[in-house]
């Protein structure tokens, strides 16, 4: 049988056996919660099982089996739990398989990011961690024309074209962004503004989306009010950005979800062939190292990961079962950061 379908028939017929709680005794309080986190896994397992879970799942999952290992490893022969085991024991190939599927793209982003990362990150040492003016700022002089005139309609379009928004036929040529832009319903935090579309951008480090002035959530109101302010046609198309350290959903559905991260990606790859002056490139190399390493949900060294997995992929090897399993944490951590699956980063 083959072990995807092997491995969701164990989990359909443990979900809800009550004998698999014979191992939460006193000797294990450990147990507990993983018992319950088991159980909670039964509305997703199928799409953990099949590769298709969203990667905050499948690290979730991950961890899932970590603590089951180290729980199994236990003499326990005074419980029934072998078909526990045995879901463990199968559960660690799909594991391995769904990180080897994803490593070709894993060297491609790590050998993009690896050209720009520096050793220091200066904007960390000068304490603008997670200050959103200032990140808002750095991201509208990264897609202003006037940085660099040559490559100012290729930055943008592909940053608006990784976050799902269709340039053609609006983009013909680049706009100036506008940060802080004032209205009758709050502050957006950058507007673009082309001929026949308007995109606005609202970010968020530390804190949540609040309410504006009208009292509709930010993603809902800031279209509406930008609207107004520029007294654009009700036809005219406006579309709304939400950008997080963590992709976190919007209130507006029709928000387009991206990160920091996924930002200094796209441009990465935009000026991939462009020839920049050296104080040029030197600036964005200090945004994109601060983006990729402080804007990211969990603090990974991110210089020496993105250093390990550029090597490790010249090497014969790359590919072999047992080499991944014997670097699974640091590529789980790669993937985490770099979400190869992502079209956004593509």
């Amino acid at each position: 049988m083959n072990p995807n379908v092997r491995s969701w028939t164990l989990l359909v017929n443990l979900i809800g056996n009550p004998s698999l709680d014979g191992i939460m005794v006193d000797e294990q309080p450990e147990a507990t919660p993983l018992i319950g986190q088991f159980r909670q896994f039964a509305v997703s397992a199928e799409s953990v099982l099949r590769s298709s879970a969203p990667p905050t799942l499948r690290d979730e999952f991950q961890q899932f089996i970590d603590l089951s290992q180290r729980i199994l490893s236990r003499d326990q022969s005074s419980h029934p739990i072998d078909q526990f085991r045995q879901f463990v024991e199968l559960s660690m190939p799909l594991v391995v398989a769904e990180i080897k599927r994803q490593l070709p793209t894993l060297a491609d982003l790590a050998s993009l990011a690896s050209r720009w990362l520096v050793q220091h990150d200066l904007l960390y040492i000068a304490r603008y961690s997670g200050v959103e003016n200032s990140y808002t700022e750095l991201m509208a002089w990264a897609l202003d024309p006037a940085t660099h005139l040559p490559s100012a309609i290729t930055r943008q379009q592909a940053w608006l074209k990784g976050v799902g928004i269709e340039m053609i036929p609006f983009g013909a040529e680049p706009c100036v962004p506008r940060t802080q832009l004032d209205t009758d319903d709050g502050i957006p935090d950058l507007v673009l503004r082309f001929p026949n579309k308007t995109v606005v951008v609202e970010a968020k480090t530390g804190t949540a989306e609040h309410a504006a002035p009208s009292g509709l959530p930010q993603t809902d109101a800031y279209p509406k009010a930008v609207r107004r302010k520029f007294e654009l046609p009700v036809d005219a198309p406006i579309e709304i950005v939400f950008i997080t350290p963590d992709r976190r959903a919007a209130s507006n559905p029709e928000a387009k979800i991206t990160t920091f991260v996924e930002f200094a990606l796209c441009l990465a790859r935009a000026l991939r062939s462009e020839e920049l002056p050296t104080d040029t490139r030197a600036a964005y190399a200090l945004m994109f190292t601060h983006f990729l390493t402080c804007s990211v949900p969990s603090k990974v060294p991110v210089k020496a990961l993105v250093e390990e997995v550029v090597k490790w992929s010249s090497e014969s090897d790359w590919m072999n079962d047992e080499q991944i399993l014997v670097r699974r944490d640091h590529l789980l951590a790669a993937l985490q950061l770099f979400q190869p699956e992502n079209p956004n980063v593509q």
